[in-house]
């Protein structure tokens, strides 16, 4: 009789590397000499999406030609050296997720003859796709919120509109990690210019220049985004001069200050972007800021023109005073004379 091995219950135990493949959670897989599957666990499978008889038998290559330019020297390392490679992430689509990129964190071992000879290799593959994810997110705000502090702490200290500007085109690509940008107002009358911006050659300024999809001083503007141009129902010329540019994906940004529209932002990539809720919330922040700050200037400059102003009328006023060939004079509730002029002084000796 040939001996069984040791039982759980009634039923025969499987073998302790049967128990492993079936029940880790982790991929598993064993690959020969020339890479091709010799056994694959259920994980494993799971996490490709091909069943685990369309892999057993056939190599890396011919399953997963998109993962293998990436992995063979990796692989071919571990057969001719016998020493493990460790912790090697590997990117890529699977069946299981179409269009999306997964992450995996690879382990590749040798696995030894009792002579010591490489017979091939043993891969345990965890996919490691969330953590990434949660990780770009963390590295995300952490950018988005390094990009707000230093875009307030410049403002504080800009005194000039080139430098609000140059803040501001700061915080836009290094907040929301486009290609390109530019800020534009309205002029005086009604037309949007550009003012500042990054990466734009003087010809598409050109054409873009005056184009908005709002009004001035319109209420309740939002933002939105052109996802890929080229399946986009744009009006031409402009649309050919966008892709001329090299422009994919572009965002527009609404300035408002006191309610009003007074301009906008732009964002630009140079590949299709899906744009996102959190994208357009980090870039009206930044937008609000922009428009406090032009505002502010405004204010500034309006009321500096206006001192000048009452600065000239005084002027103009002291020296009509001081040249009159008529004698002023004037006193208080009193008598006394509190202004005189020259030829006052000269006609009553």
């Amino acid at each position: 009789l040939q001996e069984q091995g040791p039982t759980f219950g009634t039923e025969p135990a499987l073998a302790p590397l049967d128990i492993l493949l079936a029940t880790a959670p982790v991929g598993l897989a064993f690959l020969d000499d020339q890479f091709r599957f010799l056994k694959v666990n259920e994980a494993l499978s799971a996490m490709n999406g091909i069943p685990t008889e369309r892999l057993i038998g056939r190599t890396m290559a011919e399953v997963f030609p998109h993962l293998w330019p990436n992995v063979e020297p990796r692989y071919r390392g571990v057969l001719e050296s016998g020493i493990p490679l460790t912790n090697f992430e590997v990117s890529g689509e699977s069946a299981t997720h179409p269009g999306q990129v997964r992450h995996w964190l690879c382990n590749y071992y040798p696995l030894m003859s009792p002579e010591g000879k490489v017979l091939g290799i043993g891969i345990t593959v965890n996919d490691i796709t969330e953590r990434k994810l949660a990780e770009e997110d963390i590295a995300r705000r952490a950018r988005e919120q390094a990009a707000l502090f230093e875009f307030t702490n410049r403002l504080h200290r800009a005194r000039e509109m080139p430098e609000i500007y140059e803040a501001a085109l700061n915080a836009i690509q290094d907040g929301i990690g486009c290609d390109r940008a530019s800020i534009l107002l309205f002029d005086e009358v009604g037309v949007m210019r550009f003012v500042a911006w990054r990466g734009l050659s003087d010809t598409y300024r050109a054409a873009a220049s005056g184009h908005s999809p709002w009004q001035q001083g319109e209420i309740g503007s939002v933002p939105f985004g052109i996802e890929d141009i080229t399946h986009n129902t744009l009006a031409e010329p402009l649309k050919s001069v966008i892709i001329q540019e090299g422009i994919s994906a572009l965002g527009f940004i609404p300035l408002v200050a006191n309610g009003r529209l007074i301009g906008k932002f732009m964002v630009y990539y140079n590949s299709p972007h899906k744009f996102g809720d959190e994208e357009f919330y980090l870039a009206l922040t930044i937008g609000r800021q922009i428009a406090f700050a032009v505002e502010r200037e405004r204010i500034e400059a309006l009321r500096f023109r206006a001192v000048q102003a009452q600065q000239k009328s005084e002027e103009r006023l002291q020296n009509i005073f001081d040249q009159s060939t008529a004698g002023i004079a004037q006193v208080d509730k009193t008598g006394r004379f509190v202004l005189v002029n020259q030829r006052f002084c000269e006609i009553t000796g």
